[in-house]
């Protein structure tokens, strides 16, 4: 897949996504077009989505994650955030080169998710996916396989499962993408295949 500086074609979403509804069931919708021209609030399917990476932007990821968590609550099912951070904010990246980076990413990380999950752009340097009826071990290939996609660009990987990690959307995406992360939340892969069992950093 090439990658773009910024995307505007539904072609440029996760396999299950480009119709804008597969990912969320068949009882979900997409909000009815309001006329907003702006295209930054609720209203209209490019309001969903971040242009730099045709990723859902964060309000609306919230939102989905917090459905997704109500069926796990009633069916005791797991559910998986992975949070990406960039080294942009670090790198005192401009807007526009930072966009550029995200966007990049956000394509090559595109060949690695599954049609059920759900990938969202959470701020300039933060993307996240979140991956229903998934505990942390089923996560942990998903995981290091962006990360292995992504190794290039230095990022740095958490991941946090419902309910372990975070009782509500907003405290399980926090789990996974905060700044100091809980010694659960970053990913040693090599360790994990050194030794045959979870070990984490510090």
């Amino acid at each position: 897949m090439t990658a773009r500086a910024t995307w505007r074609s539904q072609d440029a979403l996760p396999r299950g996504h480009q119709d804008g509804t597969a990912a969320l069931g068949p009882d979900a919708a997409v909000p009815a077009r309001s006329g907003n021209r702006r295209g930054d609030l609720p209203g209209s399917f490019t309001a969903l989505l971040d242009p730099a990476t045709a990723w859902y932007r964060r309000w609306y990821f919230l939102l989905r994650l917090d459905e997704e968590l109500e069926k796990a609550r009633r069916t005791e099912r797991p559910t998986a955030v992975i949070g990406i951070k960039l080294p942009i904010a670090a790198s005192g990246l401009v807007v526009g080169v930072s966009d550029r980076l995200r966007g990049r990413l956000a394509c090559i990380a595109n060949a690695a998710l599954r049609p059920g999950d759900f990938p969202g752009c959470i701020g300039d340097d933060q993307l996240a996916v979140f991956l229903p009826g998934t505990d942390w071990l089923q996560a942990l290939p998903l995981a290091e396989k962006l990360g292995q996609e992504l190794n290039a660009f230095s990022p740095r990987l958490g991941l946090a499962v419902f309910p372990a990690d975070g009782r509500d959307a907003l405290e399980l995406l926090l789990a996974a993408t905060e700044e100091e992360p809980k010694p659960a939340t970053l990913i040693d892969f090599e360790a994990y295949h050194r030794r045959g069992e979870l070990e984490y950093l510090l």
